[in-house]
């Protein structure tokens, strides 16, 4: 990682504490389990919900890749899966406050930028938008660009020294 490079990884102790909350789902459909008739079905769904999200967040957790990579060709996202936004394609980026996620950055990007395939993904990303007004404010004041929302619940940085890597980082001079 070079001096103009910045990777921000998921944090493993959020990731971990939920991966904990999920055994224990999976603990209680044991025990649900025991029980004879319905209940019984109830358990074993339970006991899958919790160990299939127990392995999710696990594997999210430890992933090598950073979830988040801001550098001089722009930011890479990759939870969600956005790929590359270079520079010249970003119009607007900042740290919204939502009502289900604490904080999220939202990134207002111009489509005709980008390659279709790669819009087309992030226009997929939609859900996360109706999770707060304040983002939907946001959107409002970005002239007509589309967002992205990125959510920052569960990257290893507090939001606070987020917005100061973005302060140092941001690279509009390099827009076309």
């Amino acid at each position: 990682m070079n001096a103009n490079r910045v990777e921000i990884h998921a944090s493993r102790i959020k990731h971990g504490m939920l991966g904990i909350a999920c055994i224990y789902v999976a603990y209680l459909g044991w025990h649900v389990w025991q029980y004879p008739g319905d209940a019984a079905t109830l358990g074993v769904m339970m006991m899958a919900v919790g160990a299939i999200c127990t392995v999710g967040m696990f594997w999210m957790g430890f992933a090598t890749a950073p979830a988040l990579v801001i550098d001089a060709s722009g930011i890479q996202c990759r939870r969600p899966n956005f790929g590359l936004i270079p520079w010249s394609a970003i119009q607007g980026i900042g740290l919204g406050r939502a009502n289900l996620q604490r904080n999220a950055l939202i990134i207002a990007y111009d489509p005709d930028a980008l390659p279709p395939e790669q819009v087309e993904r992030m226009k997929r990303e939609v859900g996360s938008m109706l999770m707060s007004p304040n983002i939907a404010r946001y959107q409002g004041k970005m002239a007509g660009f589309p967002t992205v929302v990125v959510s920052t619940a569960l990257l290893a940085v507090r939001p606070a020294e987020l917005e100061r890597i973005l302060t140092e980082n941001v690279h509009y001079e390099d827009r076309k």
